[in-house]
């Protein structure tokens, strides 16, 4: 059984159970209603802080505001490396740190970037996540086809826990 908070856009599984059997003691639905009863089956307060915390959208949303104030950054220093640590916590479950590197370099007629991410594997944020990060911070002029994953950063080669990618764009004509 689940419901739908428009309001969080999140759908919620609020019970499960094997045995649909209307009307028969026996059917999963009279467990729900006895813990609807008792105030125990609608998402809790509790749920939503977590939901909040280190749900997989609200680190990528956590993510982008990071890389959109690192890109400015660099492109106010080119050729300057800017990094920071993202860290997330909730109190409860545990915590994790995301690190993003970040260069650009802009001779006035190009741009060519270079941004790492350092993704602990426990925070669900894939290459497929990332993407949607790297298309909301990269400039709007850049070529997608200049987007491309690199395996190394300069001479650094990257670490088993990053993905890094490059990418080149030219003013509007």
């Amino acid at each position: 059984m689940t419901i739908f908070d428009a309001d969080k856009n999140v759908c919620w599984l609020i019970g499960y159970g094997p045995t649909h059997a209307k009307g028969e003691d026996r059917d999963v639905f009279n467990d729900f209603e006895r813990l609807d009863g008792r105030g125990e089956l609608l998402p809790t307060a509790d749920d939503y802080e977590l939901l909040e915390t280190l749900s997989t959208a609200a680190q990528i949303d956590a993510l982008t505001e990071l890389g959109l104030a690192l890109y400015e950054e660099a492109r106010s220093e080119p050729g300057v490396e800017v990094n920071r640590t993202l860290g997330l916590k909730d109190g409860k479950e545990g915590s994790m740190l995301i690190v993003v590197d970040l260069e650009v370099f802009d001779d006035g007629e190009a741009e060519q970037g270079w941004i790492v991410f350092t993704i602990p594997p426990q925070t669900g944020i894939g290459e497929e996540q990332l993407y949607d990060v790297l298309g909301a911070i990269l400039p709007a002029n850049m070529d997608g086809d200049s987007l491309t994953m690199v395996a190394k950063v300069g001479d650094r080669a990257i670490n088993y826990n990053e993905l890094a990618w490059t990418w080149s764009c030219y003013p509007d004509a």
